[in-house]
């Protein structure tokens, strides 16, 4: 739209942008939004190994950080009205907040309140590896037979992984 208003070539105008700070955090963010969807389409997800992928997604928190400075630098969108300052905190803190809950609240509640421990790792096979855990009230984890939880193991070289068990 802006090389349309300007009557310049789309990258004329796009390295014109770049050149602001606020804004080249927004296209960073912008930029990594579009790749993280790209690969997330079944054809290229096939792909991409799980953790390659998953590495990808968190990336979303840099784009969500950088998109909120961009935000605070660029604050025209904050100042056109009451109402649109109201809106958009309404919808960073919503984003934090979701953000904070299911990557850090609910597990450690889940943690603490079935205060899940392993107590087994038994090697099936050259690729298989069962790992017996246990815990409180299981039962009010509410799996189903078929259904699987991610789990990561706070190990020196495991931490980064995150693996599906059922």
């Amino acid at each position: 739209g802006y090389s349309r208003f300007d009557k310049l070539p789309i990258l004329r105008e796009f390295t014109n942008f770049a050149g602001v700070f606020a804004t080249l955090m927004g296209m960073i963010a912008a930029g990594i939004i579009i790749v993280a969807v790209a690969l997330s389409i079944r054809f290229a997800r096939r792909r991409l190994g799980y953790e390659t992928w998953h590495a990808i997604h968190v990336l979303l928190y840099g784009a969500i950080t950088l998109a909120i400075i961009h935000q605070l630098l660029e604050p025209t969108s904050f100042k056109t009205s009451t109402a649109a300052t109201v809106y958009w905190w309404m919808v960073w803190g919503f984003a934090i907040g979701a953000l904070l809950v299911g990557r850090i609240v609910t597990p450690l509640w889940t943690n603490m309140r079935h205060k899940l421990r392993v107590v087994a790792v038994v090697p099936e096979s050259d690729n298989v590896t069962s790992i017996y855990m246990q815990g409180r009230d299981l039962e009010r984890l509410d799996a189903k037979p078929g259904q699987f939880f991610i789990w990561r193991f706070l190990s020196k070289d495991l931490w980064w992984q995150a693996n599906p068990f059922s």
